[in-house]
């Protein structure tokens, strides 16, 4: 009787600098959250959080439209790319950007990804897919 052997896959290197980008990520904005939170008390809302990145210099105007355009551009990317790769539950990691920090569920993801990769998803497949117009389902 032959067994079903599990297959022990490594961890791409470029996995683990993302999952420690989505720490640093994590802490990071957290940290600062908490400040806003200490400073503005009730203030603090999902509308200060944004408008207040505009307020005050041209710079912090620049950083903030820079993040915004960024942060959508990554996020539409994200879900087009789990989709096409068939990574499951795509939802979590747009709620994680939204609750919790985009500078933690982005790179979250690319570890979830690299992660999936590395157990036998094939970019190889998907893009001849796409250069081809065709499913690759």
């Amino acid at each position: 009787m032959q067994r079903n052997r599990r297959y022990v896959t490594r961890t791409p290197f470029l996995a683990w600098v993302y999952l420690a980008l989505a720490v640093i990520g994590l802490c990071a904005t957290w940290y600062f959250n908490l400040q806003a939170f200490k400073t503005l008390g009730a203030e603090f809302t999902p509308l200060a959080f944004v408008r207040i990145g505009f307020e005050g210099s041209p710079i912090l105007g620049s950083l903030a439209a820079d993040f915004w355009v960024g942060a959508l551009a990554s996020t539409i990317w994200m879900v087009a790319e789990g989709r096409q790769l068939g990574i499951r539950s795509m939802w979590v990691y747009v709620v994680l950007a939204l609750v919790v920090a985009w500078a933690f569920a982005l790179p979250l993801f690319l570890f979830m990804r690299e992660r999936w990769l590395s157990r036998g998803g094939s970019t190889a497949r998907i893009a001849a897919a796409r250069l081809t117009g065709r499913s690759h389902a």
